[in-house]
């Protein structure tokens, strides 16, 4: 049976969003020390695999052990989230923007963000060119009008086994109305349940690594309003040039599912998140 707990909220003089990387280092502020409490009820959990929720602001975190999902707001913009209450990674997002900015990306994961993981996994870090496979599935649905942003899978790459900040950033998007960082550098890919992708490049000069895209070939005006995309993501790297930017010898942190919202007034859901490894 699975165990919940009440939402933790935090008290005291908070005045701005916390980031999540803040968050796991709030035990330094005497302000803030019932996160010490809060650290300590997440890791006594994973054991046996409970659903944790956690909510602070605009952000909030569940875990699905080996996976978490989580509001990635990094705009401080409210960006409603609510985690599925079945064994598994699922969870809701709704959002009301109508200016075009990239306001966050509620997603689902496994492995380590910037060197954070609530669940304590291990599958990740991974080095490439020690690694045969990573099927992962994704499924999606949304609902609203003027939807504009992305389903992507989003991985962070680095060249060492450190958890740390990433050094490159390779994406691959499912239903999507909107455009990645950089430019074209290839087109007609095929990689994935027979769908062509073009590999997009560029710099993400907010986060100061490069970046790789590969969004579908064949776009749309308006967001789908269901999808998926099953696909192992070692058939994109295959497909990366070795260069300065990227090289099979580097280590795979995590690989996360969700949505990159960029406007509109509406809700998305993720239905359904998996990845392995071998």
């Amino acid at each position: 049976m699975r165990k919940e707990l009440a939402p933790f909220r935090f008290e005291g003089n908070l005045t701005t969003a916390i980031t999540t990387r803040d968050f796991m280092n709030l035990s330094a502020r005497s302000e803030f020390k019932p996160a010490i409490v809060l650290a300590l009820v997440l890791t006594s959990q994973l054991a046996v695999a409970d659903v944790v929720r956690v909510q602070h602001h605009a952000r909030a975190l569940s875990l699905f052990p080996p996976y978490f999902a989580w509001n990635n707001n990094f705009s401080g913009q409210p960006i409603g989230w609510q985690a599925g209450t079945n064994d598994a990674p699922q969870w809701t997002a709704n959002f009301d923007f109508s200016t075009n900015r990239l306001y966050g990306y509620p997603a689902s994961a496994r492995g380590w963000h910037y060197g954070w993981n609530p669940t304590g996994d291990n599958l990740f870090p991974r080095q490439l060119s020690a690694t045969a496979d990573i099927p992962c599935s994704f499924s999606y649905t949304c609902g609203g009008s003027d939807l504009h942003g992305d389903f992507a899978y989003d991985m962070f790459l680095r060249h060492d086994d450190r958890k740390a900040k990433p050094q490159l950033e390779v994406m691959v998007w499912a239903g999507n109305n909107s455009r990645p960082i950089g430019q074209v550098i290839a087109t007609n890919i095929t990689a994935a349940d027979g769908i062509t992708f073009d590999l997009w490049a560029g710099t993400n000069a907010g986060a100061g690594y490069y970046v790789y895209s590969f969004a579908p070939h064949h776009k749309t005006d308006q967001l789908p309003t269901q999808g998926s995309l099953n696909a192992d993501m070692m058939e994109f790297f295959r497909r990366l040039p070795d260069n300065e930017h990227f090289s099979k010898d580097m280590y795979l942190d995590v690989v996360e599912a969700g949505f990159e919202v960029v406007r509109g007034h509406g809700w998305v859901a993720c239905d359904r998140f998996s990845c392995e490894a071998d």
